[in-house]
């Protein structure tokens, strides 16, 4: 590569601003801007799957994997106050009260935070405070949240999308604060076939990527510690189920008509064995964890 140019790629992707601007843009050419569902909708009517996916061994894994990698790297849960950043049904929020911690869950989709409510009064833990509106809609100072939190995690939620809501996320931190996002590549080939069926095109790329955050971040000064894994699963439903549920899938970007209703629960009723559908998924998966009060020094201009 020419020096020149490397040099002027160089001090682009130095810059903070480079990255928030690849950031929307990557946004931009996502799923996200298929989406044609309010976010909160979408997430109202995967409720149901998220529960659960709550109590899958999967996700039980990756609670596991997530928690012992803080704890490696230097987290301590017992007494810390933690913000839980679409808390869901409780995946996270409920093994951090175990481990000793105190918990502000957010969660704005109603039917997740009854189930967190609930799970947590049946194990009779009272560490923890709800708030029920989404990220974007929350103000530190009205919240009393600003510098209050140990630890602000997010895992795999919508609410860290551009620098407004990642800014949020380390106004409200006194030390540490926690990412988890799609790594940018994932495969279903089920929806990927039926997009191009529909939409007579590939189906555009998931719209979170870790890799966006990280970068600018970086770009920042922070130090930001990453880690990367794969998670493999196969979803078996019957018939019916199945077809429901991908037509629930594509209702969020195109209207349902009875045309894509049949390409649908054709694509099914073809693929099924013995009333089985069988889903095969592959993720590949991103966390990263920073400590708000460390960064790199400015460094003094050269005369």
């Amino acid at each position: 590569m020419d020096k020149k140019l490397f040099d002027h790629n160089a001090l682009f992707l130095q810059k903070p601003s480079y990255w928030l601007e690849a950031w929307q843009e990557y946004r931009r050419q996502s799923l996200k801007s298929r989406r044609i569902m309010p976010d909160l909708k979408c997430w109202e009517q995967m409720a149901g799957r998220i529960k659960q996916w709550t109590e899958e061994d999967r996700t039980k894994a990756r609670v596991k994997r997530i928690l012992a990698w803080l704890e490696q790297q230097g987290i301590v849960f017992s007494g810390a106050r933690i913000l839980d950043i679409g808390a869901g049904a409780g995946s996270f929020a409920l093994p951090f009260m175990k481990l000793g911690a105190r918990v502000v869950a957010l969660e704005p989709v109603e039917e997740l935070a009854k189930v967190l409510v609930d799970k947590a009064e049946k194990k009779k833990e009272d560490a923890l405070s709800l708030v029920s509106i989404p990220w974007e809609d929350v103000c530190l100072e009205k919240e009393g949240f600003t510098g209050q939190f140990d630890l602000v995690f997010a895992s795999l939620t919508p609410g860290i999308h551009d620098e407004g809501t990642l800014e949020k996320m380390m106004g409200s931190s006194r030390r540490w604060c926690f990412l988890c996002e799609s790594a940018g590549r994932r495969h279903n080939g089920v929806q990927e076939e039926l997009w191009r069926r529909i939409f007579h095109e590939n189906m555009p790329l998931p719209e979170y990527n870790i890799f966006f955050p990280l970068n600018y971040l970086y770009a920042l000064g922070y130090y930001p510690s990453l880690t990367l894994w794969t998670e493999n699963w196969v979803e078996e439903s019957p018939v019916d189920e199945a077809t429901d549920k991908l037509c629930r899938f594509f209702a969020m970007y195109t209207e349902l008509t009875p045309k894509i209703k049949d390409i649908v629960a054709g694509y099914v009723f073809r693929h099924q064995d013995k009333g089985v559908f069988r889903e095969e998924w592959h993720v590949l998966l991103g966390m990263i964890l920073w400590d708000v009060n460390i960064k790199w020094p400015n460094l003094p201009k050269k005369v």
